[in-house]
Formats: C-alpha cells, structure tokens, sequence
C-alpha cells in the first residue's frame, strides 16, 4: 500500500494542524471566553473527524482494488471464462456469456438490463 499523500489529502493535513497550532496558541487568552473555546475545540474536532474518514476511504479503495484483483485472478483461472475472455467476438457477447457463466439463472443479459434502466 502507498502511503503517499495526495495534494488534496496534504491540504487538508495541513489545515487540521494549522488549526491545532492556532487553537493551542490562543487556548490561554479563550479560557476568558469559553463560548470561543468551545467553537475552536468543534471547529478543529470536525476537522480532524474530516481528515480520519478521508484516510479510512483511502484504505478502503485500496483493499477493495486488492480484492477485485484477487476475484479476477481467481476467476480468470476457471478454463471456461478465461475462453471466454480470450474469444474472438465483441464484448456484448463476451458479457453475455461471462455474466450466463457467473451468475447462470439469475442472470439477465446484457439486453434485457439495460431496459431495464428505462
């Protein structure tokens, strides 16, 4: 897994410790005036809050392209669906026949879904 930032990952780094270092350098002078304390304090606990949920979506991206890597792979290991994949015909029909292959009765045809939609 990378563990770098993106810019707009940084950019929000950098505002929750700015806002940190702005909170604890006015924490003394905002004890006179709790109401002012109190705003920083939910002001910079929603920042932070804001920072964890976009590092757990981070992660979650990842472990859910690691996993559609491991089913495809898994998959791509059956003999009939590698055929499939590997056929010489457009991929409607390829989606037809891997979507009949993986989902057998259930499934609709690529036809029939997308009216559906309609």
């Amino acid at each position: 897994m990378s563990t770098t930032l993106t810019r707009d990952e940084t950019t929000l780094h950098r505002l929750v410790q700015r806002v940190g270092d702005h909170l604890l350098s006015h924490l003394f002078s905002s004890l006179a005036e709790p109401e002012s304390l109190h705003l920083m304090v939910r002001a910079y606990t929603q920042l932070y809050a804001t920072e964890l949920r976009a590092e757990s979506l981070k992660l979650e991206r990842v472990r859910e392209e690691r996993e559609t890597g491991r089913q495809f792979l898994k998959f791509y290991q059956h003999h009939k669906a590698r055929e499939l994949a590997e056929a010489d015909f457009d991929h409607s029909e390829k989606i037809d026949q891997l979507g009949q292959l993986i989902f057998g009765d259930l499934w609709n045809g690529v036809e029939e879904a997308s009216s559906d939609r309609l």
